[in-house]
């Protein structure tokens, strides 16, 4: 499942109903990317199946903000495909 979004959605609405991130989402400023496991509602805390949420970063005149982002189904509990 891919899917693609674009401008000013908060994260949690764009991620859409049963997925949601339980950790923190680390971005790495030289590449203006983050990436993060998702959790479905169901997943025990140590083994996310929702996916990987890719997010592309951008500066927003003072501020880093949400360029795209893109949902990749992931490998056993959350680890990137191979």
């Amino acid at each position: 499942m891919r899917k693609r979004i674009r401008g000013g959605m908060v994260l949690a609405l764009a991620l859409g109903a049963g997925l949601g991130v339980q950790k923190g989402v680390y971005p790495d400023y030289a590449t203006m990317k983050a990436e993060t496991p998702l959790w479905r509602a169901d997943d025990s805390g140590n083994c996310p199946n929702g996916g990987r949420a890719r997010i592309d970063l951008q500066w927003r005149a003072d501020r880093i903000a949400r360029r795209a982002f893109r949902i990749r189904k992931a490998g056993e509990c959350g680890d990137p495909p191979n």
